[in-house]
């Protein structure tokens, strides 16, 4: 049986109400089949079998999807043509264009499953091309983005006001594009939308340390090593821009063989032993000599911050928007068209 005779005879068997159900069922089938993707990929104790096969289906939803929604829009199109009968009025135009519009948007739907939603975190001045997926992957999106500079607007009240990252746009080692970010306000670009999402600023203490030899400079956040030897090691702790309105200090965690202590430095030491030359023997933890052979000492406290964008790709939006056009126009024509009288026995036709 060639194809045109197949599908006179699929048409001519079956009704719109039961070609409108068969799409509905069909729809319906699709949503429980990506429900029953998403419980099952949530659940760490399930059968490996069963997650192996949840696994491949998962990887494969991008072209099911992209395949739903072509048979939908022509089992929407084959119903629309199938409403209006073929005759063409401004009417019968509408009917077929609300159909079609629907159908679009369906399609549109599904497209957008094969884009990209997630986050990229970016420390000032440096450049990332990593975008962290809602689902756990990791997306290259084929450019740089660095962070220029990064700036907080404070209230009154010390509580952030607004946030803005200045970023750029790299490709082959060339800024193809800069772009300022705020919140409600985002950059495009090649398809790409990136919002200004959230934030992270992180202190951290720049620390000399000199020995009989040697004098070396580290620039440790809370919990980074500074030293390690096989008899020694030292981990910067809390960083307090203000301690008891003594200045900045950093904490160290010192473990030795003979076990494990903690010192404070504090930046502002020599002005405090000034002024109370009986400081570092009343309070010997403050004591920047306590770890032999080594002097530490506190010159300044950094504040490095991390700017977070949400990252998004939707290649059905289009399609969306054209197809929510062509419903809204094919309600228009349905319901502002007038009715045809053809007669008292036939009534109004379309």
């Amino acid at each position: 049986m060639k194809l045109i005779d197949f599908y006179r005879y699929f048409y001519a068997k079956i009704t719109s109400l039961q070609f409108a159900i068969a799409l509905i069922l069909f729809i319906a089938l699709i949503l429980i089949a990506l429900t029953m993707t998403a419980l099952i990929g949530q659940h760490e104790s399930i059968n490996p079998a069963l997650k192996n096969i949840n696994s491949m289906f998962s990887s494969g939803i991008p072209y099911i999807m992209i395949a739903a929604g072509t048979l939908l829009g022509f089992g929407m199109i084959v119903l629309a043509v199938k409403m209006a009968s073929f005759r063409i009025t401004p009417r019968r135009t509408g009917i077929i264009m609300l159909h079609l519009g629907l159908s679009v948007i369906l399609s549109g739907y599904f497209i957008g499953m094969t884009g990209i939603d997630g986050d990229i975190q970016i420390p000032q001045g440096k450049s990332s091309q990593k975008i962290n997926l809602k689902n756990g992957g990791i997306f290259h999106p084929g450019f740089l983005v660095k962070c220029n500079r990064f700036t907080i607007n404070y209230n009154d009240d010390g509580s952030p006001a607004e946030f803005i990252s200045d970023i750029s746009f790299i490709e082959n080692d060339k800024i193809t594009k800069n772009s300022i970010l705020r919140v409600n306000h985002p950059a495009q670009y090649k398809g790409f939308n990136f919002y200004q999402s959230g934030y992270e600023c992180l202190d951290k203490a720049v620390i000399k340390a000199a020995d009989k030899k040697n004098i070396t400079w580290f620039e440790a956040a809370p919990g980074e090593e500074l030293i390690r030897k096989p008899d020694i090691i030292i981990t910067a702790g809390h960083i307090i821009p203000n301690v008891m309105n003594a200045g900045p200090a950093v904490e160290l965690f010192v473990q030795t063989k003979n076990g494990s202590q903690t010192i404070w430095l504090l930046k502002n030491i020599r002005k405090i032993i000034l002024r109370n030359p009986g400081f570092l023997d009343q309070h010997p933890q403050f004591n920047p000599n306590a770890i032999k052979p080594f002097v530490f000492m506190l010159e300044d406290i950094n504040q490095t911050c991390t700017t977070v964008l949400s990252v998004r790709k939707d290649p059905g939006l289009p399609f969306i928007i054209l197809g929510a056009l062509m419903f809204i126009a094919g309600i228009l024509l349905t319901f502002l068209s007038p009715l045809k009288k053809q007669g008292n026995k036939n009534g109004y036709q379309a």
